[in-house]
């Protein structure tokens, strides 16, 4: 069934860790300079452990801006924005992302 989960600091420092090679991997999905993954220091990172079936997947939230929203106890969710949000989808198991989403500009 579906449901939350709590990573680990290991699970997180995973992704961390070949974050920004997937994102320059996936540069067609961002256009500003410099590079958003040369930046990440920049933005702000909520998780979030989600169960698929027998998947346990990281939800990765990374905003530079947090809107004005308690971001400690609330998801950051903005409309628009461009690349100031982008949200990613990491399999435990594999390693490996599975999504990535660029918010568009308004």
């Amino acid at each position: 069934s579906d449901g939350l989960w709590t990573p680990s600091v290991d699970d997180i420092l995973k992704l961390e860790e070949i974050l920004p090679e997937y994102l320059s991997q996936n540069s067609s999905q961002f256009y500003r300079q410099p590079p958003v993954w040369q930046r990440l220091d920049e933005y702000q990172r909520q998780y979030i452990g989600l169960e698929r079936g027998e998947k346990q997947i990281i939800y990765g939230n990374y905003f530079c801006n947090n809107s004005g929203v308690d971001w400690q106890q609330n998801l950051v969710l903005v409309e628009d924005g461009g690349e100031c949000f982008f949200h990613v989808e990491f399999d435990v198991d594999s390693g490996e992302f599975i999504k990535l989403r660029v918010n568009g500009e308004s």
